[in-house]
C-alpha cells in the first residue's frame, strides 16, 4: 500500500485488464541430414533458404540406407520458404555411429601450420636462377634452409635452397646456391615438409563432415606501418618486471602495443644510425613488453645488438587469415601468436592484460572464438594448448584445402574424440535412427530431442524418413511437450496397401500422415526427382496460419513447385484412406485446379479429434492461455483474482468467436468461462489451487458439401 505522509499531489498508475496474446503456431522444427552445421546444441533458427544455405550448406544428393533415404532436409526447407512458411528451427543429424572406428588422425586433410617461412612468388624463377622475389621475406635470414615445391606445384620433385641473404627493399632472397627447376608464380609457396610436430599449429574444419574439403585458407603478412628508429637500442634494466630488456626509441609509437611482434629492419646506411641486427642478419624479430611515451621496452632477444652505421626502421608483424567456403568469406586480422589462457601470463603481463590482448590484438584468438569454418582444435581436446606462447614466424600457405575433424583410434568399437570425421573423398556417414532420436544430453542434446529446447516451435518434422522408430518418437516428441504437432511423411514407393499398413502404426491426434511423395524439380540438375511432401505441407500450415487463421483446414490448398505425384489418388482410393486418417495429395489440373493437398485429418481412432484444424486450434488456445496468465501465480487466491481471470479469459476467447474458430451464433453458444466456487473446494483453496474452467465449440471443416436438389411444380401467380 503507498503512504501518504506528507500534504501534496499523488500521481498513481493504475493496471488495466490484463490481455491474452496469441502464440505463433507457423514456427517449424525439423532434423535431417545438412552438408556442414554444429551437431550437438540447441536448434538453430532460419528464416529464408539463403540463410540456411549459409549456415548448412546447400543441397545434398539423397542416398539411401537402413531402408529409406536421407539428405531431404535442405530441399524441404526450400519447399517450406516457397509456400509461405517464415521461421524453421533446424537441428544437424550425423552418422556417428557409421564412421569408421579405426581411422587415424592423418587420414584426414587438414592444415598443418609449422614454425617456417612461407611467401608467394611475385615472379617466376627460371632453373638455375640465383635468386627469387617473394612477397614478404618475414622470416628469411642468411644460412637458413628451405624446401621449395617443383614447377607443377605438387609434393614430387621438392628442391632445397639455402638462403644466402635477402635484399629488404627489393623483396630479393639471394641464393647461396643455383634453382635445380624452375618455379612459376602459381605454385609459388615456400613450405616446410617436416612431420607434424608438437609445436605446430592444426587449424580443423569446424563442424563434421566432407564439406571441409571446400574450406579455404590463406594467411599473408599484414604488417603495420614501419617507422624510423630514432635512438640507439639501450639494454634497458628497469627494477619491474614489466620494465626489464632491451629499449628502442621510434619515432612514433602509435601502432605498437603490449605483446606485440615487431619486425626490425636494419639496412646499410650512413654513420650513426640507431641500431642494428647482428651478424650477417638484416631482420630481427622481438616482443613488445611494454611501450612507454615513444620508446618500446623489449623482451631480450639474442638477435639484436647495439650497434652503427645503418638505417633501421620497426613495424608491428602482424598478419592477415582469410577463410572461405565457397561464398561466405571470414577475415581476421591481428598478431600472430596468442597467450596461453592456462599458463603464466608472459611478458609480465597481468592475467587482465594477457585476456586484453587475446580479445583485441590475436588473430588466432579472433578466429577460435568467431570463425563458423574453422578452429585450432576439436572442442575437449586434451593436451597441450595448440598454439605456443612463443612469437613464431608466421607461415603463409594459401588456398591450403581443409577437411573435416580427426578421429583417433584405440581398437575401441566407437571412435574417440569429440567429433569424428570422414576420409577425404568419401560421402558422408548416414545417420542411424538412434542419431535422428539423439539424446537429450543437457547443453548438446541432438536429434529430435534438440527440438525440446526451443518453445517456440508449433510443427515438427524429419523429412523424408520413414523409418517408424524415427516416426514413433517424432510422434511421442509431440505428445510429451503437448503444444506442437508431428508431419510424417509415407514411404517413398508405397501404395494404397502400403501406406495403409504404415499408418497402423500411430494412434496419436499430434500428427499427421500425407501421401504420396511429390514430383518437383532437380535444383541441383534440373531434372524431376520425388521429394516428401512434408517440405510442401509446412509451409502450406504457416501459410494458411497466415492468412485464414490456424482454425481453418490446411487442406484445399495449392502445393508450390510440385509438377506431379508419385501416385495418382483417385475419389476411390480416398475413400479408403480419408477415414483411416491419411491426408492424400490429388492431381487436379484436368479440372485447371492444380495440385492441392485434399486431407486434414489427424491419426487419433478418437473422433473427437480426427480433424488436425482441431487439435493445432487446441494447441494455439491452451499455448497462448498458458503464456497470458503467468501473472497469476502467487496472487491472492479470492473473488477479485478470480473475476479478473474470467474477465481475461473470456475477452480472448470472444475474439477468437470473432475471427471464426469458434462455432455459434451467440458468445455463449460459442465458449463458457467459469472460476468460481463451483470450480474449486476449500480444499483446493487451501492448497493454492486456482481452478478455471473452460469449454469452447471449435469450428469443424466442411469436408463433405452436399447440395440436395429435387423437383418442384410451378404455380402460377394469382391475379
Amino acid at each position: 500500500m503507498p503512504e501518504y505522509l506528507a500534504p501534496g499531489v499523488y500521481v498513481e498508475e493504475r493496471p488495466g485488464p490484463r490481455v491474452i496474446e496469441g502464440v505463433s503456431t507457423s514456427t517449424v522444427g525439423l532434423v535431417g541430414m545438412t552438408e556442414r552445421g554444429p551437431v550437438g546444441g540447441p536448434p538453430i533458427l532460419v528464416t529464408s533458404f539463403g540463410e540456411f544455405e549459409r549456415r548448412f550448406g546447400s543441397y545434398l544428393r539423397p542416398r539411401e540406407g537402413q531402408g529409406y533415404l536421407h539428405g531431404y532436409l535442405p530441399l524441404a526447407i526450400r519447399h517450406f520458404f516457397d509456400n509461405g512458411g517464415k521461421r524453421a528451427f533446424v537441428v544437424r543429424s550425423f552418422g556417428w555411429r557409421s564412421a569408421a572406428p579405426e581411422r587415424r588422425a592423418d587420414d584426414h586433410r587438414r592444415l598443418r601450420l609449422g614454425t617456417g617461412a612461407v611467401a608467394r612468388l611475385r615472379a617466376s624463377a627460371p632453373s638455375g636462377a640465383e635468386r627469387i622475389y617473394v612477397t614478404s621475406l618475414r622470416g628469411y635470414r642468411a644460412g637458413t634452409s628451405r624446401v621449395l615445391p617443383d614447377a607443377a606445384g605438387g609434393a614430387g620433385g621438392e628442391a632445397g635452397i639455402e638462403v644466402a641473404g635477402v635484399e629488404p627493399r627489393t623483396g630479393v632472397v639471394r641464393l647461396a646456391g643455383r634453382l635445380a627447376q624452375p618455379l612459376r608464380v602459381e605454385s609459388a609457396f615456400v613450405r616446410l615438409t617436416e612431420a607434424v610436430g608438437p609445436s605446430d599449429t592444426i587449424l580443423y574444419a569446424r563442424e563434421p563432415g566432407v564439406w571441409g574439403e571446400d574450406v579455404r585458407v590463406q594467411i599473408r603478412p599484414a604488417s603495420g606501418p614501419r617507422v624510423a628508429v630514432t635512438g640507439p637500442l639501450e639494454p634497458g634494466e628497469g627494477e619491474a618486471e614489466g620494465e626489464r630488456g632491451p629499449r628502442l626509441r621510434v619515432a612514433s609509437a602509435a601502432t605498437f602495443y603490449p605483446g606485440a611482434a615487431i619486425e626490425i629492419t636494419s639496412e646499410p646506411g650512413d654513420e650513426g644510425g640507431a641500431a642494428r641486427t647482428s651478424g650477417a642478419v638484416t631482420t630481427a624479430y622481438a616482443t613488445v613488453r611494454r611501450v612507454v611515451g615513444d620508446t618500446l621496452i623489449l623482451a631480450p632477444s639474442e638477435g639484436l645488438a647495439a650497434a652503427a652505421g645503418a638505417r633501421i626502421t620497426a613495424a608491428v608483424a602482424e598478419v592477415e587469415i582469410l577463410v572461405s567456403w565457397r561464398t561466405e568469406l571470414e577475415r581476421f586480422r591481428g598478431s600472430w601468436w596468442y597467450m596461453d589462457p592456462a599458463g603464466e601470463p608472459p611478458l609480465g603481463m597481468t592475467p587482465a592484460q594477457r585476456d586484453e590482448f587475446n580479445a583485441t590484438r590475436s588473430a588466432w584468438w579472433a578466429l577460435q572464438k568467431r570463425s563458423r569454418l574453422v578452429m585450432l582444435a576439436p572442442p575437449a581436446t586434451s593436451g597441450d594448448a595448440p598454439l605456443s606462447d612463443q612469437v613464431p614466424t608466421p607461415p603463409y600457405d594459401p588456398a591450403a584445402p581443409m577437411a573435416s575433424h580427426p578421429t583417433t583410434a584405440t581398437g575401441a568399437a566407437e571412435p574417440l574424440g569429440p567429433a569424428p570425421g570422414i576420409a577425404v573423398g568419401q560421402p558422408d556417414a548416414l545417420p542411424t535412427d538412434i542419431d535422428y532420436v539423439g539424446e537429450p544430453a543437457g547443453k548438446n542434446p541432438t536429434g529430435i530431442a534438440a527440438l525440446a529446447q526451443e518453445e517456440e516451435i508449433a510443427v515438427v518434422c524429419v523429412p523424408g524418413v520413414t523409418s517408424t522408430n524415427v516416426q514413433a518418437a517424432l510422434v511421442q516428441h509431440a505428445e510429451l511437450l503437448r503444444y506442437r504437432v508431428a508431419v510424417l511423411d509415407g514411404p517413398r514407393d508405397a501404395d494404397i496397401a502400403g501406406i495403409r499398413e504404415h499408418r497402423g502404426t500411430f494412434d496419436s491426434s499430434y500428427a499427421a500422415l500425407y501421401y504420396p511423395w511429390v514430383q518437383v524439380m532437380d535444383p541441383r540438375t534440373g531434372e524431376t526427382i520425388l521429394a516428401p511432401p512434408s517440405g510442401i505441407v509446412l509451409g502450406v500450415y504457416a501459410r494458411n496460419d497466415a492468412e485464414r487463421g490456424v482454425h481453418k483446414a490446411p487442406a484445399n490448398e495449392i502445393a508450390r513447385g510440385a509438377t506431379g505425384l508419385a501416385a495418382q489418388v483417385t475419389h476411390g482410393d480416398q475413400e479408403i484412406l480419408n477415414p483411416e486418417g491419411i491426408d492424400a495429395l490429388r492431381d487436379f489440373r484436368a479440372q485447371e485446379r492444380g495440385i492441392r493437398i485434399w486431407g486434414a485429418r489427424t491419426l487419433s481412432s478418437d473422433p473427437q479429434w480426427k480433424y488436425l484444424n482441431v487439435r493445432r486450434l487446441f494447441v494455439f488456445l491452451e499455448r497462448s492461455i498458458d503464456r497470458g496468465t503467468q501473472w497469476v501465480v502467487f496472487e491472492p487466491n479470492g473473488p477479485d483474482l478470480w473475476g479478473q481471470v474470467k474477465r481475461t479469459v473470456e475477452t480472448f476467447l470472444d475474439a477468437r468467436w470473432r475471427e471464426g474458430a469458434l462455432l455459434g451464433a451467440r458468445a455463449e453458444d460459442a465458449y463458457y468461462v467459469k472460476v468460481d466456487r463451483s470450480t474449486m473446494s476449500d480444499e483446493d483453496i487451501a492448497n493454492g489451487r486456482l481452478v478455471c474452467e473452460i469449454g469452447v465449440s471449435p469450428s469443424r471443416p466442411a469436408e463433405f458439401v452436399i447440395f440436395r436438389i429435387g423437383q418442384f411444380t410451378a404455380t402460377a401467380p394469382a391475379t
